[in-house]
């Protein structure tokens, strides 16, 4: 073809002359090659936000679902570690033995034991006040021992020894007013 049998058209879109065998025709409008390639990358752009946009939507159903199901199990574990509580608890209530009767101890009745006691608040008072001892035993009520010893306290002999130790006995009764056999040994405390 000569140039003077040619044809030119104008754009529709950016008004530029082209050939009229280059120009490509788009929804019904002649457009140049630059015009298409800007329109088709328009186009790609655009799908690409689409897709894009749908990924992340379906990103986030995914971890919303994912954290609902995490939230239903911690649920069920929890009502697990309440269940298995309750069942210890029960398991332990019902093989609990029954209590002891606890007995009160009465001085009097067993003059060894009450020995054994009086021997502890020595040492205690020995403690408390700098390793020296009573001088009589009713010092130790009602900071040692309590008002209940004060009565038995005369059956027995106490006197500190000057080597920082002591001598308790149980003191000669008459024979119609024991209500036990008199202690075999002493008790003899120790200097520390």
């Amino acid at each position: 073809m000569s140039p003077s049998e040619q044809h030119f058209v104008s754009c529709q879109r950016c008004g530029r002359q082209i050939e009229e065998q280059c120009a490509i025709e788009e929804d019904g409008l002649l457009l140049c090659g630059d015009c298409v390639v800007a329109q088709t990358k328009r186009e790609v752009d655009q799908a690409e936000a689409a897709s894009t946009k749908l990924r992340q939507q379906q990103r986030e159903q995914q971890l919303h679902e994912i954290r609902r199901q995490q939230g239903q199990r911690a649920v069920l574990l929890l009502l697990l570690a309440l269940a298995g509580l309750l069942l210890a608890q029960w398991v332990t209530h019902s093989n609990r033995p029954e209590p002891v009767a606890s007995q009160k101890f009465v001085p009097t009745e067993n003059l060894t034991t009450t020995q054994a006691f009086l021997v502890l608040a020595l040492h205690q008072y020995r403690q408390d006040h700098a390793e020296r001892l009573p001088e009589r035993l009713d010092q130790l009520v009602p900071c040692y021992l309590t008002e209940d010893y004060r009565p038995i306290l005369p059956r027995f002999r106490y006197q500190p020894l000057a080597t920082g130790g002591y001598l308790l006995e149980l003191a000669a009764i008459p024979a119609d007013d024991r209500e036990e056999p008199i202690a075999d040994e002493p008790a003899r405390g120790e200097a520390q």
